[in-house]
């Protein structure tokens, strides 16, 4: 969970409370600040994971690990690095003539601004497909991306999108 502060004011005296302003003089509702994220003991789910070769993120995050369970794909991430933003884990299926047909991107439940370097986390993804795909080989791509522009962390793969896997769907 995100960790907020509420700030307010108040005359000590007379225990009035004082409004809070913004730059221009403007009235505001309340004052939050950021004051990090908190995490409950976090159970690790004893997953029988594919291993995979490992591909950094941006410098910060390592994918180590996968299960692929029908339409329900889990991730095993570890922090090797620091990001100062919130990033959302992008997964797509793509056609040989290299259209999406389906994606399952999410945000991993810890932000990670707040990821420190050597925990590990584990992201869920249900592939939706708003169409059903013809029968075929699919690849599975993955990554991560900043919400607020779509810009992708760098992986060595051509596009940001990480090569995970290969799909073989039946009709």
């Amino acid at each position: 969970s995100r960790l907020r502060v509420q700030v307010g004011w108040w005359h000590f005296p007379t225990e009035a409370l004082i409004p809070a302003v913004d730059a221009q003089g403007g009235p505001l509702e309340s004052v939050m600040l950021a004051a990090g994220g908190f995490v409950g003991a976090i159970q690790q789910p004893d997953l029988d994971l594919t291993a995979t070769e490992r591909a950094t993120f941006g410098g910060a995050v390592a994918l180590t690990g996968y299960l692929l369970d029908a339409d329900r794909l889990t991730l095993a991430w570890e922090a090797v690095g620091v990001l100062d933003d919130d990033y959302t884990v992008f997964v797509q299926v793509v056609g040989p003539d290299g259209q999406v047909v389906g994606q399952g991107d999410a945000p991993p439940d810890l932000p990670t601004r707040y990821w420190r370097p050597g925990e590990r986390y584990h992201t869920e993804h249900t592939l939706i497909y708003p169409q059903p795909p013809a029968a075929g080989r699919y690849r599975l791509l993955i990554g991560w991306y900043r919400p607020a522009d779509f810009l992708r962390l760098s992986v060595a793969a051509p596009d940001d999108a990480y090569p995970l896997l290969t799909l073989d769907l039946p009709n």
